[in-house]
């Protein structure tokens, strides 16, 4: 009755919730902002010019904080879940069109 009304992301469970789902979005997100190709680009300009922070030095904080961090063991199923999902989007990321 009420099929597609209220979630504004892709599901894969039908009509229940799809917890991985508002996961994968909020990713895809953060990584259009962090990934702006004139972003980057300005980063890397700047860096040349002068001793600032560069794209190298972005990149490599997002690689420390998803692909390169520490496994929590303590983490709870949902929340390790997330975390894979992040770097499997992290790692598929591409500018959309």
């Amino acid at each position: 009755m009420y099929y597609g009304v209220g979630e504004l992301f892709t599901k894969r469970t039908g009509l229940s919730f799809d917890a991985l789902s508002p996961a994968e979005a909020l990713v895809d997100f953060e990584l259009s902002f962090l990934f702006n190709a004139e972003r980057a680009n300005r980063l890397v300009q700047n860096k040349a010019r002068a001793a600032t922070m560069g794209w190298d030095n972005v990149l490599d904080a997002i690689l420390d904080k998803t692909w390169y961090a520490p496994c929590c063991i303590w983490l709870s199923g949902c929340c390790s879940t997330t975390n894979t999902t992040t770097n499997f989007k992290l790692a598929d990321w591409h500018e959309p069109k």
